[in-house]
């Protein structure tokens, strides 16, 4: 089995915390790897076909062997795409709570950028 993943499924601008919307800190969970929800909606606004599904979710590292956990803000995209990745095969675990609890917790670590490590600091 391979390592497990975890997906933030916000935007790149929330991600990288350029953008913090209604937290009280911007970026990401160290380690967290991006992989907007809207990339498995097709142009009608369905879910991709599994096969492109599939595809889409290898490119974040995640296959049918890896552990899967999904946050997104707080919880509805995440949801989303843990219905995406069944469709694909794939079995995923949801954080409920998402970013909003994680950046609302003091101590946390916060990791800020593009890179899943980031630059990290706390909140």
């Amino acid at each position: 089995m391979t390592a497990g993943v975890l997906l933030d499924v916000r935007t790149p601008e929330q991600y990288s915390g350029a953008h913090t919307a209604t937290d009280p800190v911007g970026g990401h969970i160290p380690g967290a790897v991006n992989l907007p929800a809207m990339a498995t909606v097709a142009g009608d606004g369905r879910l991709q076909h599994p096969d492109a599904l599939r595809r889409i979710f290898a490119t974040a590292g995640v296959d049918a062997t890896t552990q899967v956990a999904v946050y997104c803000g707080s919880g509805v995209a995440a949801m989303h795409t843990a219905l995406a990745l069944e469709q694909s095969g794939i079995r995923a675990l949801v954080y409920p709570g998402s970013w909003s609890q994680w950046s609302n917790t003091r101590g946390q670590p916060v990791a800020v950028g593009i890179f899943p490590q980031g630059r990290l600091t706390t909140v």
